[in-house]
């Protein structure tokens, strides 16, 4: 675990990347409406996700006291944000049944970044946002989970 505040820049990049590879996702399989819709949405709710670790990096450069006890996974960030850049790089190459088990696998990691241990040190109301970042993590991962079952997508366990 490290403190969060000289980890927020890496977590911003890893919630860009998430955003773009959503954006690419939904570009790649326009012509499957369900599939297009679900990722166009979940790359909106990354971006979302940014905007709410730009705000944690504006409030720590204000007042470092905020989330001076907060701390996070950096490793698990560190590895979530690879494993990104690795689909990035072979998401043209790769079928939406392909795909799928993929990000899904990176969303259960993201789900996994915690931060609990620290949040009783954390503002009240920055702890919100925190739990809510831990939320929209676990969210996009029991949507993919649900879309990989309707398709009967196979997907492999984190374990």
């Amino acid at each position: 675990m490290s403190n969060v505040i000289s980890n927020l820049p890496k977590l911003e990049q890893f919630e860009s990347m998430m955003a773009d590879l959503y954006d690419r996702m939904s570009n790649q399989f326009a012509s499957d409406k369900e599939a297009e819709l679900l990722f166009a949405r979940l790359a909106s709710e990354e971006r979302s996700h940014r905007s709410q670790v730009e705000y944690l990096s504006r409030v720590a450069r204000k007042n470092a006291q905020l989330l001076s006890g907060v701390n996070i996974d950096v490793e698990a960030i560190d590895r979530e944000t690879l494993a990104v850049k690795r689909i990035l790089e072979q998401l043209p190459k790769l079928s939406l049944a392909e795909v799928i088990p993929l990000v899904l696998f990176v969303e259960s990691g993201a789900a996994e970044v915690t931060w609990k241990d620290s949040l009783k040190t954390a503002d009240r109301g920055l702890a919100g946002m925190i739990r809510g970042l831990e939320e929209g993590s676990r969210r996009h991962r029991d949507t993919l989970a649900a879309f990989a079952s309707s398709r009967e997508f196979a997907v492999r366990s984190r374990t």
